[in-house]
């Protein structure tokens, strides 16, 4: 089922996340400031849209999931006019 895809994927994005992170502390490329305010609001994300993602069927979730990639890729073909 799609919750196992979605758990799955997510678990796996911890460990290279948190070497990443370290990596950059090391190197002076982190705000301390920043991080707890971040982690916090990605927190409340993360839980809201989890519980949001259980309780609905897949197909609607692969349908906004699509439009969202459509919209950053116009986005992104938007900001480069003029460049290419």
């Amino acid at each position: 089922p799609h919750t196992c895809v979605l758990g799955t994927t997510l678990a796996s994005m911890v460990p290279p996340s948190l070497v990443s992170a370290a990596t950059h502390a090391q190197m002076g490329n982190v705000v301390a400031a920043a991080v707890a305010p971040l982690v916090a609001g990605s927190a409340i994300g993360a839980f809201a849209t989890a519980q949001l993602a259980l309780q609905m069927p897949e197909e609607p979730l692969q349908w906004g999931f699509a439009l969202f990639l459509v919209a950053m890729g116009g986005h992104k073909l938007y900001s480069l006019r003029g460049r290419v």
